[in-house]
């Protein structure tokens, strides 16, 4: 009878032997699959891991004298409580972080509107100084060399409060028709050649004669005393430009400049403006200039 079960029952050993004719690669792979670790044995290690540190722990524990387990514990709470503080402090660092990024993104946003409410405040209530329409006076009706005039140049404040340290600079210039469309000839006049800043140019001969004009202009008002240019009609290819420059102070000390050019379109002494060379600085108001002298 025994007989007959150990010849039914199946050998273990022999189920988990391989079929020799499947291929080495096949057999490889199974034996491979065969050591991957599963996840429930991951797991059981991980217990058996802890279990015995957890014993290794209690083991080395028990012979300690009460004292020493005294400390330990002390210790323990020691370190527990500095990992605390360390956390806080850091959870503290980066709350003081962004709130010192708020005021400060709040402090430049402030400083930002104000700054604009006084630049809006100051361009309002400036000094605006501009010229007055040129009134040419014939001076000599010449076929030969064209009509000549007298320019007289007069600056008006239309601005809200005073402006001072008026200072005018202009010169007659005849040049190729057009050539006031050229940036390069007009402001080479107005920023180099009338501020003696042109090569060639003695620093003690100035550009522009002298000429009597206030330094300074009440609101609504223009200059009592012109300064005086001669233009002439253009002639033979030839024009005659009036290019010059207004340099002024406003009731807030920033400096301001206004450039001119004009030229004579005919004999009757029509005067236009050149296509280049009439615009006004872009100074901010919130910058004085200590070379100002407000009154």
């Amino acid at each position: 009878m025994a007989d007959r079960i150990d010849a039914a029952t199946p050998d273990p050993a022999g189920d988990q032997k391989s079929d020799p004719s499947e291929p080495v690669e096949q057999l490889q792979k199974k034996d491979a699959k065969k050591r991957e670790p599963t996840k429930k044995n991951s797991r059981n290690n991980h217990r058996i891991w802890m279990t015995r540190c957890f014993r290794r722990a209690r083991a080395e524990w028990k012979p300690l004298k009460i004292r020493d387990k005294i400390g330990l514990l002390f210790e323990g709470t020691g370190l527990l409580v500095l990992l605390v503080y360390t956390v806080f402090t850091a959870l503290m660092y980066c709350a003081n972080k962004k709130a010192a990024e708020a005021a400060k993104s709040a402090a430049e946003t402030a400083q930002s509107a104000l700054t604009q409410n006084i630049e809006s405040f100051r361009i309002d209530e400036r000094a605006w100084v501009e010229i007055e329409p040129i009134k040419p006076v014939l001076l000599d009706d010449s076929q030969k060399f064209g009509a000549t005039f007298t320019c007289d140049i007069f600056p008006k404040n239309v601005g809200k409060t005073v402006a001072t340290d008026v200072v005018v600079k202009a010169w007659e210039f005849g040049a190729a028709d057009g050539a006031d469309s050229s940036p390069e000839f007009v402001t080479g006049v107005q920023d180099k050649f009338l501020l003696q800043k042109m090569k060639g140019l003695s620093p003690n001969e100035p550009p522009v004669m002298p000429r009597p004009l206030t330094k300074v202009i009440a609101p609504n008002t223009a200059s009592a005393a012109p300064f005086r240019l001669t233009c002439q009609s253009p002639k033979n290819g030839m024009t005659h430009y009036l290019i010059g420059r207004v340099d002024y102070c406003d009731q807030f000390r920033v400096k301001h400049t206004m450039r001119f050019c004009y030229f004579v379109v005919n004999a009757r002494g029509e005067i236009w403006n050149c296509q280049e060379g009439n615009d006004e600085d872009h100074n901010p108001e919130t910058t004085p200039d200590p070379t100002c002298n407000a009154n």
